[in-house]
């Protein structure tokens, strides 16, 4: 008996309800029936599934934010320093002091900026959705994740892309992650969705490798869709080869830098590359981490941004010794209404770096 209950709390969980909902929503029911009717059927989830006080927290939040209605209810109950990750955040005392104060303070921001309206959301980029994905599942918050996930998956075309060849590449990466990251630790989540869209992109990337192949033509692009590739188990020793070869000197601005090394890390990562060939991409990267190294300026490069992009790079590259030692910096560059920037990718890209 327990058993069903079990399955049965689990075809109640949160996509039933929203299958439920959209059927309802069909009727043209208004949209405070509709929250009413996600609020009901949401008790009968407890009925069969007893939740701990943060489980319980995580999924009424779940339910403000996905109505038109829950934008309204947010903007009259303001959530200060982000309750949300006193919940979910990792244990402080494993953190470096400063750092959880940071990161509540950045996802409160985030939180007042969305509130404002559902249009706002549903304006973002898909660079600005990728981050933020990550940067929710990184801090454990899976049910918020979903809502930027849902959000991304809506912006994929027809033809499998998510508009150019970086922000098809960067929603490859967000979804590959979000599947790992939601199989392993997200419980009643279902994501094989992810994997139907991240294929379509994929599909979509390897048929337009011309507009990224090359790498004289635009190493951005290069580089985004090696790591999307990497991210989807592809593997492309030729192109990353090229890399090395290259080694043009506009590719020096830190920020280039830290995304040639993580594609082509996330390339030697597969293991694939023959003896010869892993060393090459070894010599290239290690070389290029010391140039990174010594461009440090005050524990940071040139912006907040591109800081952080430096910062996963070197994370990335097993350098996570001489990252940690930016981690200071990167949260005094923190605004004081708990943003960086005034931006939502910079801050998305703060929070998941930290």
């Amino acid at each position: 008996m327990e058993t069903l209950s079990t399955y049965f709390s689990v075809f109640l969980d949160f996509y039933s309800i929203n299958f439920a909902v959209l059927f309802f929503k069909l009727l043209r029911l208004p949209s405070l029936c509709l929250l009413c009717l996600r609020i009901l059927l949401f008790f009968v989830v407890l009925r069969f599934r007893p939740l701990s006080d943060t489980s319980l927290y995580r999924h009424l939040l779940y339910l403000l934010y996905s109505t038109q209605i829950g934008f309204s209810i947010r903007r009259l109950i303001p959530m200060p320093s982000c309750q949300i990750a006193s919940c979910f955040k990792p244990d402080p005392s494993e953190l470096p002091a400063g750092v959880t104060k940071a990161a509540d303070a950045g996802f409160s921001w985030i939180s007042g900026y969305f509130s404002k309206s559902g249009s706002v959301l549903r304006a973002a980029s898909p660079k600005e959705l990728s981050n933020l994905v990550l940067s929710h599942l990184y801090w454990n918050y899976p049910q918020i994740a979903f809502l930027y996930i849902h959000t991304l998956l809506a912006k994929q075309n027809a033809n499998g892309s998510f508009g150019d060849i970086r922000e098809t590449a960067r929603a490859v990466s967000c979804l590959s992650a979000s599947h790992t990251f939601l199989e392993s630790r997200a419980e009643g989540l279902d994501n094989k969705d992810f994997l139907t869209a991240r294929g379509s992109a994929v599909s979509y990337l390897i048929s337009r490798r011309e507009l990224w192949g090359n790498v004289s033509n635009d190493i951005y692009n290069t580089a985004y869709a090696l790591s999307a590739l990497a991210d989807a188990g592809v593997f492309q020793e030729d192109v990353c080869l090229d890399v090395c070869k290259r080694d043009d000197p506009d590719w020096r601005h830190p920020g280039t830098t830290a995304l040639i090394i993580t594609a082509l890390q996330k390339q030697k990562n597969l293991g694939l590359f023959g003896e010869e060939a892993d060393f090459t991409v070894f010599e290239f990267i290690s070389g290029k981490i010391d140039a990174l190294l010594s461009a440090r300026k005050d524990g940071l490069w040139h912006y907040p941004a591109t800081s952080c992009l430096v910062l996963q790079s070197l994370i990335l590259c097993g350098r996570k010794h001489e990252a940690v030692a930016s981690l200071p910096e990167l949260s005094a560059a923190q605004k004081e209404n708990g943003s960086w920037e005034d931006d939502v990718n910079t801050t998305a890209l703060a929070l998941l770096t930290i």
